[in-house]
């Protein structure tokens, strides 16, 4: 599909859609310890609790990495990225001026001339805010190694992110200098630096690879061969490794080759930071403890046939910690509770192309986005009770929260963890952030 798509602006708080040299197939957010959301002060009156509840008060800043896929192997970089003063479209200010406008008419006799006077000051101050526009700081980061396939952050080290590249290997890079000279030195760089360590035991490349959540440096990474490894710090720069085959754990009579598809730790429960899930082309999800993977009597939970096709992606709720969604080459997403795996507990049937990623929002249990190759972003609400969740014959199904249809080519799609509502995307084309009006 390379028709062209338009947005109605109506339907946003925020719409933005920044350029990069080369587009990012994989991007990550760049999350607090880091200046990027939070000055020096508050940085050391801040919690966890009070991080994850930080009100959207526009305009706001998004920092993030992304992996470049270049038409020439030298060409790549790693993009760390802050696009600042992201602002509310001017169209829902006027509806809220307006708004405004007409209660200050009502109760113009009830305030004195010097407090109107304020309020008119106090809407042109918003007005001239508004008219600011927003920026981009980018620190290009030479990866003359091939494309990069995925790059993630590391949940507990910032600075610290992984790049599965098109050439099997897994590069691990320190940029703590990058994160700190996007506020330092505001204006764009290009940066020479060698990878911290490098990872060559892969036999092919890989898509799917995650850091632990509790454990920090602890990383897991899958290849395309089904290989897997878990990483665990030596020590500064170095990792020891445990290899573990798929092939071992998967229902494979006739030895063939099955690619890991997607990895991700648990979020939340008793198996925070040893448990974690796997989706396959073999069409299967896999819940592993790495406690007892080398256990004969182990208690893994494996969905065979979980979709029609390859299983290409996988995400845990941050809520409740017995719920997965999953996103196939089918063109469909599934809920799943881990307690019983005999069924889905909810099928979602609206995309017309492969599912290319999900992601729960991180405020509201029962929130999902997904992006599918149908150039297309939907965001659902799971608690809407209708017919209409399994097997939709009704355009809209009344789960359907919202559309977005912007971008060709859709990778890669996540709620911020932060921002309520906020939405930040990547395709061949260019990369979204938005915020629907409706969120």
């Amino acid at each position: 599909m390379n028709e062209d798509l338009e947005i109605d602006e109506n339907a946003y708080d925020m719409f933005f859609s920044p350029l990069t040299p080369w587009p990012c197939l994989s991007f990550d957010f760049i999350l607090p310890n880091s200046s990027c959301y939070f000055s020096e002060k508050s940085k050391k009156e801040t919690n966890s609790e009070l991080v994850n509840n930080i009100p959207l008060k526009y305009p706001i800043d998004i920092c993030c990495v992304g992996g470049t896929q270049a038409n020439k192997s030298e060409l790549n970089n790693i993009y760390v990225i802050k696009w600042s003063n992201l602002n509310k479209l001017k169209n829902c200010e006027t509806e809220n001026s307006s708004d405004d406008s007409e209660y200050d008419d009502e109760e113009e006799n009830d305030i004195s001339l010097n407090e109107h006077d304020n309020m008119e000051k106090k809407k042109k101050v918003k007005n001239e805010f508004l008219d600011e526009k927003s920026n981009i700081i980018c620190k290009s980061i030479k990866h003359e190694y091939g494309c990069i396939n995925k790059i993630k952050v590391s949940k507990k080290i910032n600075s610290l992110v992984a790049a599965w590249c098109e050439d099997s290997n897994v590069y691990i890079y320190e940029l703590s200098d990058e994160i700190k000279n996007l506020d330092d030195r505001g204006y764009n760089e290009e940066i020479e630096k060698k990878p911290l360590h490098v990872f060559e035991k892969h036999s092919k490349e890989g898509f799917s690879l995650d850091w632990n959540n509790i454990y920090a440096a602890k990383l897991l990474t899958g290849d395309n061969d089904g290989n897997l490894y878990l990483w665990l710090p030596h020590n500064s720069d170095k990792w020891n490794y445990e290899y573990w085959d798929f092939k071992k754990y998967a229902d494979n009579k006739i030895n063939k080759k099955y690619s890991i598809e997607d990895i991700e730790w648990c979020k939340k429960g008793n198996g925070l930071g040893n448990v974690f899930c796997i989706c396959s082309s073999d069409k299967s999800i896999r819940i592993l403890d790495i406690r007892n993977l080398n256990n004969n009597n182990n208690t893994n939970i494996n969905i065979e046939n979980a979709h029609e096709n390859d299983v290409n992606v996988i995400s845990w709720n941050e809520n409740s910690e017995f719920l997965l969604a999953s996103g196939g080459d089918d063109n469909l997403i599934k809920i799943w509770d881990i307690r019983n795996t005999r069924n889905s507990v909810a099928q979602l049937n609206f995309h017309k192309q492969p599912i290319t990623s999900v992601c729960w929002d991180s405020k509201d249990t029962y929130v999902l986005l997904a992006s599918s190759l149908d150039n297309s972003i939907t965001i659902w609400d799971l608690s809407v009770e209708s017919e209409a969740l399994e097997y939709s014959h009704s355009k809209y199904p009344d789960q359907l929260l919202f559309e977005h249809l912007n971008q060709n080519f859709i990778t890669e799609a996540k709620f911020h963890p932060y921002f309520s509502g906020v939405v930040v995307s990547t395709s061949c084309d260019n990369f979204n952030i938005f915020k629907p009006c409706n969120i």
